[in-house]
C-alpha cells in the first residue's frame, strides 16, 4: 500500500517541473508504504521507537523517511523530491574533502548513516551527504551575503532562521518544550545554523521566524552588510576561503567498476534479480553519469520505469515518460522500450550491466508549456508564479506576464531582466537576452538531463540598479616595485582594456587591488591570474566581498578571525572549519591564503571590530605588522586583538591569559564568547634597527654553527618586536629548529614533537662546540646611555613580557630594590643573561631564573661578530654591526581574557524578548522584594535561612 503524505499524486506541468494540486509547501509529498522492521527503528518525526511485531510503521520509498502511523499527518519535513522546489534563494554548499571519518552522522539526502562510507560535509552549514548522494543535495546553504544595492529598506530587514535537520547529538534539548530532542539513532529534529537553537520537528514552527544570532550576536557580521557580485560565485572562489581543492568525486560508479560488481551482485542475489544502469538524458549518457536500480528479472517495463524515476528523484505521472535501451559505445542505436509489454527484456554484453535512458514523452507538449518565475529580491507575497509559454514566447514577453502576475503592472518591463538559474551541483545563473525563447531551451535541456531541466528556474531581477564595480585582490607579485610597474604587469597578464583601475597598491607586500566593470569580467580575470606566473612565481588572486559598514548596527562589534593552518600542531584546519560554521564565513580568513591583508582590507571601512588570531607568536606579530603597514587605509587602525594559541611557544597568549595552547577539548563557541567578553589592555611594542658594519656588507655569506647561511639581503633592517629579542644561545637553538622544520615540514605536526626537537638540539649544543661561548666579549650593551658590564654568558634576552621559551619566566618573582616589577605596558624592557644550555634547562624546569642585567627604554647593542639573533621566535644570522632598540610610536590594543566566569542560572537560549507588561511585572516584584528587605531590617547579603520570602 502506497500513500502520498500531505498531498495527492503530483500532476505534471510541461517544462515547469512537477506541480501538485496544492502548492508544494502544503505537503511533504512522501511516498509512504507500510513496512515491517526487523531491528529497533525510530520515527524521524517524534524520535520515538516504533513498537509492534508486524507493520510497525511507514517508510518513504524516495528518501527513506520512517514514521509512525500517528505521525504521518503531522510530518512537515519535505521529501527530497520536493525540497529543491521549496528553496527561494538557492545558495551552493562548500564541500569538505571526501572522507570516512564522519561517525554517528546521517546523510541529509538518503537519511542513512555515514559510517565507513565516503561522505562530505558542508563547511558552512553542516549539511552531510554520501558521495553518491551529492548530486541530490539541496542547495540551501546559509546566505552569508544578502546586501542588495537596489534595496533601500535593508535596515529594517529581519534575519530569519535557517533550519537544518538532524545530527544534533544525544544531549540536545528542544527550546520550545524543554524536552530532549537529540538522537543518534536517526536523522531527526531541527537546528538553526545561525543561532544554534534546537527544537523538535513538530515544535520548531512555533518559534518566531526572526533569528538574533544567539550568543554570537555582538560578534556576527550580519549577512545584510555583505555584498558579493553574483549569487552564482562559489564560496571557494570568494576570498580564496576554501583554497584547498575539494575532491568530491570518489568511487564514482563508472563503467568499469559497475561491470566488475555486477556479476558478484548477481551471484549473491541469485538469478531472480538484475542490476540496471539508468541515465536521465543524452548529456548524462555522454558524461557516463548514471544511477543503478535492482529489479526482478520478471518485472514489467512499468515497474522498471517506476524504479528508474525514483532513482532520479522524479515524482511525476509515469505516463509522461518511457525507457530506451542505450549503449555508450554506440549511442545512435538507442531503442525505445514499450511500456505495455508484459516482461522487461534487455540485452547486454557479457559481464556488463544493461543500461537504459529515461526519456520524456512529448505527446503534444513540445510546443508549449509552463515555466516557474521566482521574484528573487522583489517584495511580493508569493514564492513564485507559473507562466504559460510557447515556442515563440520571448524573454521580454515572459517578463511582462510575470510582472502582471506578481501585481507589478505599473513597473517598466525594460527595467527588469530574466535570469536562468540552475541549482544542480551548486548554483549557476545566466542573464538571458530579451529576444531569447525560454521554452525551446528547456526542451533542449530536458533531452540532455531530465533532472537538470527540473532544477532550472527563472528569476526576475531589477536591472535598473547596476551592482557596481567588482574588486580583485592580487598577491604574490614582486615586492618593492614602482606603482606603474604593477600596472604594466597586470596589463601584460590580462590585456590593457580588461580592467578599470589598478590600486590601491601595496608594494611592500607585493599586492594590489584591481577593479572591473562587471562580475563576468572579474571572474574571467580571476581564472587567468591564478594560472599566471611572474618572475617564475605563481600569482594568486581573490574575489573579496564588500562590507557595507554603515549597515552594521551600533550594538555589533564584528570579530575578524585569522587562522594560521600551519602553526604549531597544525590544528588550524579544524579551527577554521569550526569558526566558519559558527560565524559568517566572510569574516574568517586563512593566513595561508594571502596573509592578513585580505581580511584587513575587507574590514577597512568598518568603524569598530575585534580581531582573533589563531596561531603562534609569529602569527600575532604578522597581523600586527600588517596593521601598521596599512593603517592609513583603515578606518579602525588599532582594533583590540585576542589570541587563540595553536603555536609552539604561545608566550604572548600565556601572558594575556589565553592559555598555553589549544588542546582540541575546548568548545569553539566558548572560545568565541571569551573573545567577546575579554578586556582591552594596552601593549608595548618595540622598534629594532639593524645597521651592519661597512666591512660586513659583502656578498660572502656567513655560516652559523647549524650550517645555515645568510647574506646581507636576507636580514631585515627594521623589525617590530612584541615579546622578546634574543642574542646568542637561545637564537642559535631557534635557528636550528627553524631550518629543520623547513627541511621536513611534514614531521612538525605536533606541539609535543616540536618541543622534543628543541631538546635534541640542546643536547647537541651542550656536547659539541659552543659557538656563543663568552658572548660578553663579542657584544657591547648600552642601556639608557649607560654602558653595562655583562656577566659571563652565552646569551642575552631583552624581554617585553614575562614569558619566554614556552612559558618560562626568566626574570623571576624575587623582589629587588634595584629593579621595578616588570609589565608589558610600562614602556620598559628587561635584560637578562643566559650562561648556557644547562642554564636554559634550569629555567625551563623552574629551578632558577636568568641573570638580571638591566631595565631601560633605549638600548644600543654592538655586535663584534656574526651572531644568531631571533625576534619573537623568528631567527637568522645577524652580521656584525649596531642594533638599536626603541619604543614603537603606537601601542597595540590587546584583549586579556577575564579570569572570572559569569554565573548564570539559566543557560538555555532565549527566543522571546520581554514585553512591556512583563518588564513592568518584574519591576514591581523587585520593588516589593526591596521593601520587604527594608521593613524586615535584613541585608541582601546576610544569611536569611529560615526567613520566609514574599510570594511572587
Amino acid at each position: 500500500m502506497k500513500i502520498i503524505s500531505g498531498a495527492a499524486m503530483a500532476v505534471f506541468v510541461p517544462g515547469g517541473g512537477p506541480v501538485s494540486p496544492r502548492e508544494p509547501e502544503h505537503g511533504s509529498r512522501h511516498l509512504f508504504h507500510k513496512k515491517t522492521f526487523h531491528k529497533p527503528t525510530y520515527c524521524h518525526h517524534c524520535t520515538e521507537l516504533l513498537w509492534g511485531v508486524l507493520g510497525q510503521g511507514y517508510v518513504c520509498e524516495m528518501c527513506n523517511f520512517v514514521s509512525h502511523d500517528k505521525c504521518r499527518q503531522a510530518i512537515v519535513t519535505p521529501c527530497t523530491s520536493l525540497a529543491p522546489q521549496l528553496v527561494k534563494h538557492p545558495v551552493a554548499h562548500c564541500w569538505s574533502n571526501a572522507g570516512r571519518h564522519f561517525k554517528k552522522k546521517f546523510c541529509n539526502v538518503c537519511r542513512k548513516k555515514l559510517d565507513d562510507l565516503w561522505a562530505l560535509r558542508c563547511e558552512v552549514c553542516e549539511y552531510y551527504v554520501h558521495a553518491d548522494c551529492q548530486d541530490f543535495a539541496v542547495s540551501d546553504c546559509r546566505q552569508c551575503a544578502a546586501y542588495q544595492p537596489q534595496r533601500h529598506d535593508l535596515m529594517l530587514a529581519v534575519h530569519t532562521h535557517l533550519w537544518r535537520e538532524g545530527n544534533l547529538g544525544a544531549t540536545a534539548k528542544c527550546v520550545v518544550c524543554k524536552k530532549n530532542c537529540g538522537t543518534t539513532e536517526c536523522l531527526a529534529s531541527m537546528r538553526c545554523e545561525w543561532c544554534g537553537v534546537k527544537a523538535h520537528t513538530g515544535c520548531y514552527r512555533s518559534i518566531p521566524a526572526e533569528c538574533s544570532f544567539g550568543a554570537l550576536q555582538k560578534l556576527m557580521l550580519p549577512p545584510v552588510c555583505v555584498h558579493v557580485p553574483s549569487a552564482a560565485v562559489a564560496a571557494e572562489t570568494l576570498m580564496g576561503q576554501f583554497g584547498r581543492k575539494r575532491q568530491v568525486k570518489v568511487d564514482r560508479d563508472d563503467e568499469d567498476t559497475a561491470d566488475a560488481r555486477t556479476p558478484g551482485t548477481q551471484d549473491e542475489q541469485g538469478k531472480s534479480k538484475m542490476t540496471v544502469k539508468v541515465y536521465d538524458g543524452s548529456a548524462s549518457l555522454k558524461r557516463n553519469c548514471f544511477r543503478t536500480v535492482i529489479v526482478s528479472r520478471g518485472a514489467s517495463p512499468a515497474e522498471v520505469l517506476e524504479a528508474a524515476m525514483k532513482s532520479h528523484h522524479i515524482v511525476d505521472n509515469p505516463i509522461h515518460y518511457y525507457l530506451s535501451q542505450v549503449d555508450r559505445e554506440s549511442p545512435e542505436t538507442e531503442k525505445p522500450l514499450n511500456n505495455n509489454d508484459d516482461t522487461f527484456q534487455l540485452s547486454a554484453s557479457e559481464g556488463k550491466a544493461p543500461a537504459v535512458c529515461l526519456r520524456f514523452a512529448n505527446k503534444g507538449h513540445g510546443e508549449k508549456g509552463m515555466i516557474r518565475v521566482y521574484p528573487g529580491m522583489l517584495r511580493v507575497a508569493v514564492a513564485y508564479k507559473t507562466i504559460p509559454v510557447t515556442n515563440t514566447t520571448t524573454v521580454d514577453e515572459a517578463i511582462q506576464m510575470a510582472l502582471e502576475k506578481f501585481g507589478l503592472r505599473e513597473e517598466d518591463p525594460s527595467h527588469y531582466s530574466l535570469v536562468e538559474v540552475l541549482i544542480d551541483k551548486g548554483v549557476q545563473e545566466r542573464v538571458m537576452l530579451r529576444d531569447e525563447y525560454p521554452w525551446p531551451q528547456l526542451v533542449d535541456a530536458r533531452q540532455g538531463s531530465l533532472r537538470q531541466m527540473k532544477l532550472t528556474r527563472f528569476y526576475l531581477r531589477n536591472s535598473s540598479h547596476p551592482e557596481g564595480p567588482v574588486e580583485l585582490f592580487v598577491y604574490n607579485l614582486p615586492v618593492g616595485l614602482a606603482p606603474g610597474k604593477y600596472v604594466s604587469i597586470m596589463a601584460e597578464l590580462l590585456g590593457k582594456n580588461t580592467f578599470t583601475t589598478v590600486g590601491p597598491i601595496h608594494p611592500q607586500y607585493g599586492a594590489s587591488f584591481m577593479t572591473f566593470s562587471s562580475a563576468d569580467t572579474a571572474l574571467r580575470a580571476l581564472s587567468m591570474l591564478n594560472e599566471s606566473t611572474v618572475d617564475e612565481k605563481r600569482v594568486a588572486a581573490m574575489l573579496l566581498p564588500h562590507v557595507e559598514a554603515n549597515m552594521i548596527p551600533n550594538t555589533v562589534t564584528p570579530l575578524l578571525v585569522f587562522v594560521n593552518t600551519k602553526s604549531g600542531g597544525c590544528q588550524g584546519v579544524e579551527i577554521l572549519s569550526a569558526f566558519r560554521h559558527l560565524l559568517n564565513p566572510h569574516q574568517v580568513f586563512d593566513l595561508d591564503q594571502g596573509g592578513p591583508l585580505p581580511g584587513l582590507l575587507t574590514f577597512r571601512n568598518v568603524r569598530k571590530y575585534r580581531i582573533l588570531i589563531c596561531g603562534g607568536d609569529g602569527s600575532v606579530g604578522w597581523v600586527l605588522s600588517c596593521l601598521d603597514g596599512i593603517s592609513k587605509d583603515l578606518t579602525c587602525s588599532t582594533p583590540p586583538t585576542a589570541i587563540l594559541p595553536i603555536g609552539t611557544g604561545n608566550d604572548l597568549a600565556r601572558v594575556l591569559g589565553w592559555g598555553a595552547g589549544y588542546t582540541g577539548n575546548d568548545d569553539p563557541l566558548s572560545l568565541l564568547i571569551q573573545a567577546r567578553d575579554a578586556d582591552n589592555s594596552k601593549f608595548d611594542r618595540w622598534t629594532i634597527l639593524f645597521e651592519p658594519n661597512e666591512v660586513e656588507k659583502s656578498t660572502d655569506n656567513a655560516t652559523s654553527s647549524t650550517g645555515a647561511s645568510s647574506g646581507p639581503r636576507d636580514e631585515p633592517n627594521v623589525c617590530i618586536m612584541n615579546n622578546y629579542f634574543g642574542v646568542g644561545i637561545d637564537a642559535d637553538l631557534c635557528l636550528g629548529f627553524h631550518l629543520a622544520r623547513e627541511e621536513n615540514p611534514e614531521k612538525f605536526t605536533s606541539r609535543f614533537h616540536n618541543k622534543g626537537v628543541y631538546v635534541k638540539l640542546s643536547l647537541r649544543k651542550m656536547m659539541g662546540r659552543k659557538s656563543c661561548k663568552d658572548l660578553q666579549r663579542q657584544i657591547e650593551l648600552e642601556v639608557d646611555g649607560q654602558v653595562i658590564d655583562l656577566p659571563t654568558c652565552e646569551g642575552i634576552v631583552f624581554l617585553n613580557i614575562r614569558s619566554w621559551g614556552s612559558g618560562c619566566d626568566p626574570w623571576g618573582n624575587e623582589t629587588s630594590e634595584t629593579f621595578s616589577p616588570p609589565s608589558y605596558n610600562d614602556g620598559t624592557l628587561e635584560v637578562v643573561g643566559l650562561t648556557g644550555v644547562v642554564h636554559l634547562g634550569q629555567i625551563q624546569g623552574g629551578i632558577r631564573g636568568a641573570i638580571r642585567v638591566a631595565q631601560g627604554q633605549s638600548i644600543k647593542l654592538t655586535l663584534k661578530n656574526d651572531i644568531p639573533v631571533q625576534i619573537d621566535g623568528e631567527p637568522w644570522l645577524q652580521p656584525a654591526g649596531q642594533v638599536i632598540i626603541m619604543p614603537s610610536a603606537i601601542q597595540a590594543n590587546m584583549l586579556r581574557r577575564r579570569k572570572t566566569k559569569v554565573q548564570r542560572r539559566n543557560t538555555e537560549p532565549s527566543l522571546f524578548r520581554p514585553t512591556g507588561e512583563l518588564n513592568k511585572a518584574l519591576g514591581q516584584h523587585i520593588d516589593s522584594t526591596a521593601s520587604w528587605l527594608v521593613s524586615s531590617d535584613v541585608s541582601p547579603a546576610a544569611d536569611t535561612t529560615g526567613s520566609e520570602a514574599p510570594q511572587s
